[in-house]
């Protein structure tokens, strides 16, 4: 059995502060063996590459169907590539392109809280409209980010782990599991 000595809800103090510009430049110069200004140019190259092939609707997939979970997976993933770099909807260079993110999944998200049928999927999606909500604390992805996070605690087996499509079956899957867990 799993037990816990915390007696109330986990504070983590700090938790953003590597995503501004200051804690990106410590973090480069702290763990990059001097390669920094490569690395940092390499993340802006790969953001820009996203930016310029994120599509009008504001995803990353060129399925028509928005329950697609190739469509949810990497329209998730690509937003938090950028929430990942420390960019908010206030953003000059990549703002408008995180906003269209977040409202391509908001606006996607199924009545029952799924963004897909694909566990894998889900996750990804509740994982980078929880990251925004983090960031911005908006109200609608607060509401987005509730109803995905309550289909991940209902997929849940007894035995704590998850498996395909949130089936309660028995069977366990590490790597799903991991994401949810993530989400």
């Amino acid at each position: 059995k799993f037990s816990s000595d915390v007696a109330g809800p986990l504070v983590f103090r700090g938790l953003f502060s590597n995503r501004s510009a200051k804690g990106i430049g410590d973090g480069l110069a702290r763990y990059s063996y001097g390669k920094g200004s490569l690395t940092e140019a390499s993340v802006l190259k790969a953001l820009e590459w996203l930016k310029t092939h994120q599509l009008e609707d504001g995803s990353w997939h060129k399925s028509k169907d928005a329950t697609d979970r190739l469509k949810v997976a990497f329209t998730g993933l690509a937003t938090l590539t950028f929430l990942a770099h420390g960019e908010t909807l206030a953003s000059e260079q990549y703002g408008a392109t995180l906003q269209k993110g977040l409202r391509w999944l908001v606006g996607n998200q199924q009545k029952d809280g799924r963004f897909a049928g694909c566990a894998y999927a889900h996750a990804i999606a509740t994982y980078a409209v929880s990251e925004g909500f983090a960031l911005t604390q908006l109200p609608a992805l607060q509401d987005a980010m509730d109803k995905a996070v309550g289909v991940i605690i209902k997929g849940q087996q007894p035995a704590g782990m998850w498996t395909y499509g949130y089936a309660h079956n028995g069977r366990r899957d590490t790597s799903v599991s991991a994401w949810q867990v993530q989400a």
